[in-house]
This record gives C-alpha cells, structure tokens and sequence, in this order.
C-alpha cells in the first residue's frame, strides 16, 4: 500500500510493499493533506512490518525526548530513531534516517484491532513523531521552520500568531472562523522561506480548538500574543526579544547546529521583513476588525 500526504509543500511517499492490513486510516485529521501524486516525493518512507522489534547497538544519542517517547541516535550513513509506548515503553517503531531525512527505512511492529483477525499496521503511528521530526529538519536546513503559533488566512494573505499555551493562539483562531476565514492551524503553522517570499501552510496536529485547513498564503504579518485587559494593543518590541519569542516556541531539530543556525537565519530574516509587534488582545470578536482593518488594507 502506498500513501502520499503533502504538508507544508513537502510531498511524502509512505510504501507498505506487502499490502497488509492498514488500520485506522484514512484519519480524517490527515484525509485533506492527501495527495494522488507520488511523483518525486521530497521524504520516502518505507516500512517492513514484524511482530517483535529487535534489540538495539545504540550509538550514540544525540536527543532525546524525555519520558522514553522517543530517541535519536548517530548511525553509519545518517541517523536511528526509536520511539515507544508511552505506558510500558516497549519498542514500536525503529527508523534508519538518510543523512539528509530524505529517505527512511522503518521497521515497524505489527498491530491487531480487536476488530481484525490479521495482523497489520496504522500510518498513525508514524505521523507522530517520525513525520513531524522529518519535517522539523528538513525545514530548517531549507529555509522553514514548524512554529508553535495559529494562522488564518484573509484572501491569499496569512497573520500569524505566535505564543505559549493560554497565549491566546485558539481565541483569535476561533474568532476568524466565525467570521468565515480560513484557520489554517490554531495550535502549528508551518513558515518557508520560498524566493523572497515568506509563506505559512495549515499542518494536521491542530491544538484545543482541532482547528486545521490545507492551505497557504503569503505571510502578511507575524505577532507575538497575549492576553490584553481593555484594549487591543500592537506595539513593537526589540528584535532580540521577538527572536527569542520566536525561537522559544520553534520546534527545533536541537541534534542540528546547522538546522538551528539557519532556523535563526530564517527569523531574523522575517522580524526585517515584517517587524517585531506584539499583540495583546481582549477577549472579543472585534479583533478580527481591528487586524484586518490596521494590517490588511495595504495588502496586495
């Protein structure tokens, strides 16, 4: 069985070449960043399914999750990833990463449904997080960088939001929505540095409000946010403090000193193009208003 899923440009080929039993799939988190082209995949995945995952020569780590979710260790030609059940932290996938993460070989342990009689497999066990740490260094070693912000597009436009958790992120999301604009994610937005453009992509691991679109546009603007007491306020802040901002809730491929040095290349690249602003904002649907109004009228 083969699967194509696009995410933030990034075309993967997921190859099961036995045809066995594909369970809980298609995800309907996943089913709109489904894609019939399987031509030149930017990430092939291939998987040889087992019941019982060998034991590992772990080399040595270069990062590790915490919690025993998951680890990266050197290997001969590129990298190996193990992530485990979170309860028991028994072994269930194995991948041997490409120098450049594009091309992974995973061994993966079989599952059965309570529903099924065969053995088989779910791709949801390799979305998170084998695809999503795929993406963080391909990303960042290409211009990009998965960011912990919401995004919403007004007309081929994007504003996003960028903020830890209770920042506000699904609020402003939330409130586009009712107004009949396109979230792309409330919880993960994906920026690209693509000429002398700077692009945001919806992504499929959305936050609180399960909020997510396969979509993109030119970036249009970027804030720091927070909660505002009486008042919507925009007001700019040293670049080092948006740098920082923006860095802290970057998803960062920390094994990579190249990936992060480019990473901080990109956003000191996006604080020139757009500014450093920081949004606080009061609980109300009128922010909507007040954004368009102040930073969308000169968009093209």
């Amino acid at each position: 069985m083969n699967i194509v899923v696009e995410i933030g440009g990034y075309r993967t080929l997921i190859e099961e070449p036995k045809d066995r039993p594909c369970f809980f799939w298609p995800n309907p988190r996943f089913a709109p960043f489904l894609s019939a082209d399987a031509h030149a995949p930017d990430i092939t995945i291939t998987i040889d399914l087992v019941r019982q995952l060998s034991t590992l020569k772990k080399p040595k780590t270069v990062f590790d999750s915490g919690a025993g979710l998951w680890q990266l260790y050197e290997d001969a030609d590129g990298y190996l990833l193990e992530s485990c059940l979170a309860e028991s932290g028994v072994p269930l996938m194995q991948a041997h990463l490409s120098q450049d993460f594009s091309d992974v070989r995973v061994t993966l342990r079989t599952i059965r449904p309570k529903s099924s009689t065969r053995d088989g497999w779910s791709p949801m066990i390799l979305m998170n997080p084998l695809l999503e740490i795929v993406l963080q260094e391909k990303l960042a070693r290409e211009g990009g960088a998965l960011l912990h912000s919401s995004g919403v597009l007004v007309g081929d436009d994007a504003l996003v939001f960028c903020g830890p958790s209770g920042a506000g992120k699904s609020t402003i999301a939330e409130f586009f929505l009712g107004r009949g604009f396109t979230v792309l994610n409330d919880e993960r937005v994906i920026l690209r540095r693509q000429g002398g453009d700077v692009r945001a992509f919806g992504t499929p691991w959305p936050g609180s409000s399960g909020l997510y679109a396969n979509a993109q546009g030119h970036l249009a603007q970027i804030f720091a946010i927070g909660h505002g007491q009486t008042e919507h306020v925009v007001a700019p802040i040293p670049t080092r403090l948006m740098m920082t901002r923006l860095l802290q809730e970057c998803y960062l491929p920390h094994w990579d000193a190249e990936g992060v040095t480019r990473t901080v290349d990109l956003f000191a690249r996006v604080a020139e193009l757009y500014g450093s602003l920081q949004l606080s904002f009061r609980k109300s649907p009128d922010i909507v208003d007040f954004l368009t109004e102040r930073f969308m009228a000169s968009v093209g």
